[in-house]
Formats: C-alpha cells, sequence, structure tokens
C-alpha cells in the first residue's frame, strides 16, 4: 500500500514536486544564501521540504528504470504488480519499451519546468522544447503503442496530436510570425475550439464510461435482488412442504393408533 502511495505520488504530482523544487532553487541562487533570513524556522522548514521533493524529482525517473528492469521478469506477477504496479497500470508488461512512457511522464515535466523558469526571456526556445518532446512522444506513441487498451492509446495520440496544434498556435502568436491583430484573434478561437473540442471527446467517453460501468452494477444488484427473492420463496416452500408431510405423517400415526 506504501510503495503504491509513492509511487502514484511520484508520477501524479511529478509536475508540481519539480515546479516547487526547481523554482525554490531558482530562488536561492538569485537572492543568495547569505542574503536570506536564515535564523527563521520557516527558512529551514523550507530548505528541508525543498531537499525532500527536488530528491524525489531527481532520483524517480532513474529508480524507476533501474528497479524496474531488475525485475522485468516479475512485470506480470500478481504479487509484484499489487504491490509496485502502480508505475506500469494500463501498460503492456511483455514489452521493456512500456518504461519509457513513465519515465519519459517525469522527465517531460522537469523539462516544462526548467524551461519554464530558466527560458522564461525566450519563448521561441520554451515553444521548440515542448514540441521536442511532444513530437518524441508521438513518435513514441506510434512506434511501440505501449497501452493495454485500444481507446485509451488512441486518446493519448489525440491529446499528443493537440497539444502539438496547440503549441503551434502559440508560436505563430509571436510578432516575429504574425504582427497583425486580426489573425492573432483568428488564432485565438481557433485555440479555443481546439482545447474545447479535446474536452468533449474526453467527457464524452468519461460519460460512457460512468453510464456502462452504473448499468452493469445496476444489472448486478437487480440479479442479487432476484436470487434473494427466489432463495426466499423456495425456502418458503420447503418449509410448508416439510411442514405438511410432518402434519400428514402424524396423522397416519395417530390413525394406525387408534
Amino acid at each position: 500500500m506504501f510503495n503504491g502511495t509513492f509511487l502514484r505520488l511520484a508520477l501524479e504530482a511529478g509536475l508540481a514536486l519539480a515546479l516547487s523544487s526547481i523554482y525554490n532553487v531558482y530562488i536561492i541562487t538569485c537572492v543568495g544564501f547569505e542574503k536570506m533570513e536564515t535564523q527563521l524556522p520557516f527558512f529551514w522548514l523550507n530548505l528541508v521540504s525543498l531537499a525532500v521533493m527536488l530528491t524525489v524529482t531527481a532520483v524517480a525517473p532513474i529508480f524507476f528504470v533501474a528497479f524496474y528492469m531488475c525485475n522485468k521478469h516479475k512485470w506480470e506477477d500478481e504479487q509484484f504488480e499489487t504491490k509496485w504496479g502502480a508505475v506500469l497500470e494500463g501498460l503492456k508488461k511483455d514489452k521493456k519499451s512500456s518504461l519509457i512512457y513513465p519515465v519519459f511522464f517525469l522527465i517531460r515535466r522537469i523539462i516544462f519546468v526548467v524551461s519554464a523558469i530558466y527560458l522564461r526571456h525566450f519563448l521561441l526556445f520554451q515553444i521548440f522544447t515542448q514540441l521536442f518532446s511532444l513530437w518524441f512522444s508521438i513518435n513514441y506513441l506510434l512506434e511501440f503503442r505501449p497501452f493495454e487498451d485500444a481507446l485509451t492509446m488512441n486518446l493519448e495520440l489525440m491529446n499528443e496530436f493537440t497539444c502539438g496544434i496547440l503549441m503551434y498556435h502559440v508560436l505563430l502568436f509571436n510578432p516575429a510570425f504574425v504582427d497583425d491583430d486580426q489573425p492573432r484573434e483568428a488564432l485565438g478561437y481557433s485555440f479555443i475550439l481546439i482545447v474545447c473540442l479535446n474536452v468533449a471527446v474526453h467527457v464524452y467517453f468519461l460519460c460512457r464510461t460512468v453510464y456502462t460501468e452504473a448499468s452493469q452494477k445496476i444489472k448486478e444488484l437487480i440479479f442479487k435482488c432476484r436470487q434473494k427473492k427466489l432463495a426466499k420463496e423456495s425456502t418458503k416452500s420447503l418449509t410448508s412442504s416439510s411442514s405438511s408431510l410432518s402434519v400428514g405423517e402424524e396423522a397416519r400415526g395417530s390413525n394406525f393408533e387408534s
């Protein structure tokens, strides 16, 4: 339970951990350690939390590669999956290439945070960095197809292509490419429309999944209620038949005595 929670935290909170830790490092390097109020307890508490978050951010990708490659033969083991399967959840367990997805998932967020903080004055470098990671991810997904479920695979590809199109929209917002306000306004509406379409697709499949699971649960509940009702009726019929048989035997016994 603890292992699964830690792994899930490292995956899902990777962006927040990277942003908090790397931005703290940036502030300390800009302000200077000697100019900070080191006598306050809050400063040392922040420093300890920074060390923890920075360690998790830096160590998590290395740990995933080393640990899971050493235990490749256990990926399909039920006990291993229960304890350590959070990283490979939904991925194909018979391919080593599946491990690239969660590792690059974390590295990509670190790249995003570093570019957002240290390249904040260089918009083009930020955009090209994100486009590089996007196209790497798209090529990986198309080549190895690591997800077990085809719907999840297609949705992931759709998300990547959507992000790529949106990044090209952001690129065209640069005055070096489009200097007129009217095309920018059209690009803005196009950006909003693409985001809304992407969200609508996800909401549709989410509602469909919820409806399917809810209807299945209701059917199972109705089936169980019917089974209980039939069991009660059969019990009553057996009880009534056994009581009638006992009454008949008593009557025959009294007639024999008489």
